[in-house]
């Protein structure tokens, strides 16, 4: 069994590579060109005639994952 000490160095280093998770995904183009509903943003239709707003999904997986990351980090999850 790992001591309190040893427990606290892996929570630490998970933290860590959290981080920086957290820094690539905001400093780096995370977006794929897709929309959400699978129309590819460059040629996506209009929002008034398909119904919404295009969202590209890489964009919007990556903001779901930051706010989750964030909250970890904090103790808010």
């Amino acid at each position: 069994m790992k001591s309190q000490d040893e427990l606290q160095a892996i929570i630490d280093a998970q933290a860590a590579t959290i981080a920086r998770a957290i820094a690539i995904i905001e400093h780096c183009d995370v977006t794929e060109g897709v929309c959400c509903c699978g129309d590819d943003m460059d040629t996506h239709a209009e929002p008034m005639s398909c119904g919404h707003s295009p969202v590209d999904h890489g964009s919007y997986t990556a903001s779901q994952w930051l706010d989750e990351a964030r909250a970890a980090l904090t103790g808010a999850a």
